[in-house]
């Protein structure tokens, strides 16, 4: 059941019309936290609406309803009554709520009278209409005796609202726009609207949003319905990318004739403007891919030995662009010179794949909060010290790193647990490990994985009680976290509103606001490669949290638009992700990190939501051999699992299936577990971590109890 579903299943709608009481306001008071399912509340489902002024974090996005005749009309919002109250007496017409929310409308009429039918935004004569509210909505209710015929009648006008940001204004000739001054006015019904944006000096128009979208200077709209529109101005970017690194690099001599040349620029690039045309080798044949601020041509077939070869990066206004349109600046040619035949290597591969660059080992464990108490804290200090002496690469936490609804761990601060220099401090727990020198290659030696608890604002989890947040601990550049919003690689939506594409400044400011802001946590997962295996890593942070969820024109057809699918940016990026390191002989095996688990038989958490599609699309990838959880705070391991079209729910597959482990015993109250299911290969409620040892393709697993005894051991395909 997913998470709309099991809230209203919590709450029908005669309960909401009985609680709205037939008239008697209930004002702008907001929905208690205490009236929502915990497991909704750490889903942070909990945000609500509010009348309209309250507070600055519900956008300008309201549902008005306008009553005739004797009734009223309450509302619901998931499965949480709302404050609306009109009719009757009642006054509360018009609430706010986040963008997306999805807003059930009730309508109730006086004894011996019936409802009549809705208007505007609603249609029909049916006592309920559910909007999601993408947009301002304006809605009729209309009541009257039995046999009453006479439709809602339709509004004369419709409000424009028009909201900037940084420094600009936007005016419009019909509709009597000028914002600055006079932002909000109401226009005739269908009539056509032409907004126009007007920069400050120094800043530019990054994007419109609400019912425009794009960053043209102009927006044009028909005021079919209640209109919103916003545009954000930036600060100007006028720093012109350059070239920070170069493999082969200038004057490189003794270079294999197959190996690609890599380039890293200063800031993220347009990819549309990096090609064969603009990324050149010689005269030689090959394929340009770029992604983020790197460049590789890759050529078709080996090079010439001993042959000097010139790279020549196109500038000027044809050539190499950021995301911002500045053109490259700097060096744009040097040359490297091809190994000799007696030192290039063979060029008939070996029919084994050697590892590339030896054997590795590194860590694994999760839910390394307290709670209600500073016990996790002392089970999470010893898993520490225990961890500091392996020889590890790097370790991997799963998430739920703080607890959020108390003090018991925080991120920076000790909180309820002062007793011990240790207690209570997420960051000084694992200072003994984040302190270690990073691998070759890499800039951190402890990776995150996003929770719930590390990331719930609607319930105020995040920031902690003592206002600290993610990146007090950790910095989002060095884990590796990419700017998702630049790359048209595999955003398959490009100029929906609900993306905003920041600059790299932007973008990694954004992620460490302590106010819900679009980037942190929606957009924090990464990838990165080590020594022949890459690394996933996703933000699924709760049973709830679906990859597909989907709000609106739910079709094939419509997959690509994140208005409608507004989580799938994660699962368009996972492909191209995992696509890329399939065809990339380099890599030998794909191991895939989340908090929320796929496969777990724990009375701790039910399965994501998001399993019908992840376990077919890492199945789809031979590469993919782990796939690594926490959540439930306990030990699991599944069997080797594969399914498509034909087996969709998971069977065992020794030669082609994965194995999914949960390890969600850092410091956590331990869980149990429900009767096993056929894909449960192991199974314990223990306090643990996993130590992962990688050999070229060979992956063994052996999970160590905190007391060093091993609880677990096996081998991957």
């Amino acid at each position: 059941m997913n998470r709309v579903n099991k809230v209203f299943g919590a709450m029908s709608l005669a309960m909401m019309l009985a609680a709205c009481g037939g008239g008697s306001s209930s004002g702008n008071t907001a929905v208690a936290g205490s009236e929502v399912d915990p497991e909704l509340a750490a889903a942070g489902v909990t945000e609500g609406a509010q009348a309209v002024g309250d507070s600055a974090w519900y956008t300008a996005r309201p549902v008005s309803v306008t009553v005739t005749g004797p009734g009223m009309v309450g509302n619901m919002v998931s499965g949480v009554l709302g404050p609306m109250n009109c009719g009757n007496g009642g006054t509360a017409c018009s609430v706010k709520y986040t963008k997306y929310t999805s807003v059930l409308l009730g309508a109730l009429p006086n004894t011996g009278m019936v409802f009549l039918g809705w208007g505007g935004a609603c249609s029909g004569t049916a006592n309920t209409c559910t909007l999601n509210n993408s947009q301002s909505r304006a809605v009729t209710a209309k009541f009257g005796p039995a046999g009453t015929t006479t439709p809602p009648t339709s509004p004369t006008t419709y409000r424009l609202n028009v909201s900037t940001s940084g420094s600009g204004t936007v005016a419009s000739g019909a509709g009597g726009i000028n914002c600055g001054a006079d932002c909000s006015e109401d226009v005739t019904p269908n009539a056509a609207v032409t907004l126009t944006a007007t920069p400050a000096a120094g800043f530019r128009l990054s994007a419109w949003g609400g019912d425009c979208s794009g960053s043209a200077s102009t927006c044009s709209i028909t005021m079919s319905q209640a209109r919103d529109v916003s545009a954000a101005f930036v600060v100007a970017d006028t720093t012109a990318p350059t070239v920070a690194s170069a493999t082969p690099g200038a004057g490189a001599t003794g270079v294999a004739v197959t190996a690609p040349v890599k380039v890293t620029f200063s800031k993220t690039l347009d990819c549309s403007t990096v090609s064969g045309q603009t990324f050149k080798v010689g005269s030689v044949s090959g394929t340009v891919a770029c992604t983020g601020s790197t460049a590789t041509f890759t050529p078709t077939a080996a090079l010439a030995t001993a042959v000097q070869y010139p790279v020549a990066l196109t500038a000027g206004t044809s050539g190499i662009k950021d995301t911002a349109g500045n053109m490259l600046a700097g060096t744009t040619s040097w040359n490297f010179t091809t190994a000799s035949a007696t030192t290039t290597p063979p060029t008939t591969p070996p029919t084994t794949p050697p590892a590339t660059g030896g054997a590795f080992s590194f860590l694994a464990y999760g839910d390394s909060r307290s709670g209600n108490g500073c016990g996790g804290n002392t089970v999470h200090i010893g898993l520490v010290n225990r961890m500091v002496n392996e020889p590890a690469a790097f370790v991997f936490n799963l998430g739920d790193m703080v607890t959020g609804y108390d003090k018991s761990t925080n991120w920076v601060q000790r909180g309820d647990c002062p007793s011990d220099a240790s207690k209570g401090s997420f960051k000084e727990i694992i200072a003994p490990l984040q302190n270690k020198t990073p691998a070759a290659g890499l800039q951190t030696y402890y990776f995150p994985v996003v929770g719930n608890h590390d990331d719930n604002f609607g319930d105020g989890w995040y920031p902690d009680k003592f206002g600290n947040g993610f990146c007090d601990v950790f910095d989002p550049k060095k884990v590796g976290i990419p700017n998702h919003t630049q790359n048209k690689a595999y955003f398959k939506d490009w100029t929906t509103s609900s993306v905003q594409h920041h600059t790299d400044e932007q973008f990694y400011q954004l992620a460490c606001a302590k106010t819900r802001s679009g980037v942190y946590p929606d957009y924090m997962y990464y990838s990165f490669d080590y020594k022949g295996t890459h690394f996933v890593v996703l933000r699924l942070n709760s049973d709830y949290y679906d990859v597909m969820e989907c709000s609106s024109n739910c079709t094939a057809a419509n997959e690509g638009n994140y208005d409608a699918y507004y989580y799938k940016h994660q699962l368009d990026w996972l492909r191209y992700d995992l696509a890329q390191a399939s065809a990339n002989s380099a890599i030998q095996n794909t191991i895939v990190l989340m908090h929320a688990p796929l496969i777990s038989y724990s009375d701790g958490h039910a399965p994501n939501a998001s399993w019908p599609t992840l376990i077919k699309d890492f199945s789809k990838h031979p590469k993919v051999k782990m796939v690594i959880s926490g959540h439930s705070h306990v030990y699991e391991r599944s069997v080797p699992v594969y399914a498509d079209a034909a087996s969709p729910n998971g069977v065992r597959d020794d030669a082609k299936g994965a194995v999914y482990t949960v390890t969600g015993g850092g410091g956590s109250a331990l869980a149990g577990f429900n009767n096993l299911g056929p894909l449960n290969a192991k199974a314990t409620a223990a306090y643990h971590y996993m130590r992962i040892d990688v050999d070229g393709g060979k992956v063994s697993v052996k999970t160590i109890g905190q007391d060093g005894a091993v609880l677990d051991t096996f081998t991957t395909r």
